[in-house]
């Protein structure tokens, strides 16, 4: 899910990144972001709880640095993901709605 919405933030945003101080950088530490979420999700496939562990606190030290390095795209997939939360709960809801909650 992180996935798909750092992979959307940075499509949508890249003309934002063009005003943040050093656009090339901020695209190389989305570009890690993506990286490391997807490979936290290969290792939870394969149940590697440990490796799973040191991705997540990769991932925070990742985002504490997108968020001082790049203010702007990091406050834009903030709410690229706070939207996506919400998409996804309504289509949850509607989901078990329509199906009289088979699912």
């Amino acid at each position: 899910m992180r996935l798909a919405v750092i992979l959307l933030s940075i499509a949508l945003f890249v003309p934002a990144a063009a005003s943040a101080r050093n656009p090339a950088h901020c695209q190389n530490i989305a570009k890690q972001l993506v990286h490391y979420d997807a490979m936290k999700v290969r290792a939870h496939e394969k149940g590697e709880d440990l490796w799973v562990e040191r991705y997540e606190a990769h991932i925070e030290r990742i985002e504490g640095h997108f968020a001082e390095k790049c203010p702007e795209l990091y406050a834009d997939q903030m709410a690229t993901q706070q939207f996506a939360k919400m998409v996804k709960a309504a289509a949850n809801a509607a989901l078990s709605y329509l199906t009289l909650g088979a699912y």
